[in-house]
């Protein structure tokens, strides 16, 4: 009975695994459409982004649960985070660019956004928040098809969804958008330091100790 269902879900996995083959579109075609475009460009943001705020999460999942609040490790979570939420800034500053979305014109916007609750559900609204605004841009990265009004101003709402789940962390922390935005530059100005980016610096990362 055990080989039989062992047997099964092996040809069920093999089965999936030679879908994934067949339907994922092939490397040469994603590059064809991208010459000249914008698209590289928000699908580096959009993935980035999504990769630095679930490394934020992982500090802040630690401070909720902290009875731990007054721990050793709370000053490096801390400093842990206001690194992330400088990050993710970084990427969030990246599509607001070529997108458009100036952050003072937002601000009307955003009370039909308020977040309420303790940190792990702010934490889980990022996310959810996070994963619509990027929906668009793996459309437009991914299947070549135009961002249309519609699915900008998508984007610009959950964009002001993120936006507000930020302010609600840097509140509930102690932290101001000035000061996030300065421990950004500091890093990257010490990471970068010709001014410009380089594969050679990104990898050096001068800011880090060796070994971090």
């Amino acid at each position: 009975m055990y080989q039989s269902n062992y047997d099964s879900s092996l040809a069920i996995f093999q089965e999936h695994s030679e879908m994934v083959k067949r339907l994922a579109k092939p490397s040469e075609a994603l590059l064809a459409g991208q010459v000249g475009s914008d698209r590289p460009h928000l699908e580096h943001m959009a993935f980035a982004l999504l990769i630095e705020i679930g490394e934020v999460a992982e500090p802040l999942v630690a401070l909720a649960n902290e009875a731990n609040i007054h721990t050793e490790n709370h000053d490096g979570l801390i400093e842990n985070v206001l690194e992330e939420l400088g990050d993710i800034e970084f990427f969030m500053s990246g599509i607001r660019q070529p997108l458009g979305f100036d952050r003072l014109d937002l601000r009307e916007d955003e009370e039909r956004f308020s977040f309420v609750g303790d940190l792990p559900d702010i934490i889980l609204g990022l996310l959810i928040s996070a994963s619509h605004l990027c929906d668009p841009f793996k459309k437009h990265a991914v299947y070549g098809k135009e961002l249309t009004p519609a699915m900008h101003e998508s984007a610009r709402l959950a964009f002001i969804e993120v936006e507000e789940a930020l302010r609600v962390i840097r509140s509930i922390l102690g932290f101001s958008l000035p000061q996030v935005l300065e421990a950004n530059m500091k890093k990257l100005g010490q990471r970068y330091s010709s001014g410009t980016y380089s594969d050679a610096q990104a990898i050096a990362r001068a800011d880090k100790e060796p070994g971090q």
